[in-house]
């Protein structure tokens, strides 16, 4: 519970005492609007990774920004996929795969601090859904499959700062706490029929800390 009090105390404090603080340092250079960002660390392991790779450290891999003047209007997705299967000594075969898809537009308000560092804080308006499956073959005639799905939206406020290289390249961190109102799908069924077998859906309030752990790469044009 200490997490998201501090996060929502930063994010009211910077909301109040930077607010007034609206004006870049150098308005004699040329603005560069717009920015694609990607996340390093994120790129890393899907190259290195292949179709295997995981990654979940921050919710987008990809953002999109359009500044005017000290704001900016933001859009992101991202998410992860991991699939493995296997097949043992006797023959039978285990599966598994995990999908997850994060997407969110939102707002953003800079705090020049100097030449090349800015600090900024907003909020986005997000989605996710995510896909879990596995199948388990105990014999050539008995098997077990399970299944939980798992959509939900909500808001997600941030905090972050950036470092200008030049006046095209930057790079930042952020951190963010996403509040989803949530459903959640599971389901497991046997062959033959179990009276183990279930299947329910509910709605419920999801929560997710992201630490600043990772580092974007921006291009400004």
């Amino acid at each position: 519970m200490k997490t998201p009090l501090l996060f929502a105390f930063l994010f009211a404090f910077s909301s109040v005492g930077f607010g007034q603080v609206t004006s870049p340092p150098d308005t004699s250079k040329k603005n560069f609007n717009n920015v694609i960002g990607v996340d390093l660390a994120a790129l890393i392991i899907l190259v290195s990774n292949g179709e295997g790779s995981s990654y979940l450290n921050q919710p987008y891999m990809l953002t999109y920004r359009h500044f005017f003047k000290s704001n900016g209007i933001r859009i992101g997705i991202g998410g992860n996929f991991d699939k493995s299967a296997s097949e043992n000594s006797d023959s039978t075969t285990t599966d598994s795969e995990r999908y997850l898809v994060n997407a969110g537009i939102g707002y953003e308000r800079y705090v020049y601090l100097s030449r090349r560092w800015n600090f900024y804080f907003g909020a986005d308006a997000i989605f996710r859904f995510e896909h879990r499956s596995s199948y388990d073959q105990w014999n050539p005639t008995s098997s077990r499959n399970e299944r939980w799905e798992g959509f939900g939206f909500g808001v997600s406020p941030v905090l972050g700062i950036q470092f200008k290289v030049s006046q095209r390249i930057s790079l930042a961190t952020e951190t963010s706490y996403d509040v989803l109102y949530y459903k959640r799908m599971t389901e497991r069924y046997s062959k033959p029929n179990s009276i183990y077998d279930t299947k329910s859906d509910y709605w419920s309030l999801k929560t997710t800390y992201y630490p600043p752990t990772t580092v974007s790469l921006r291009v400004h044009f």
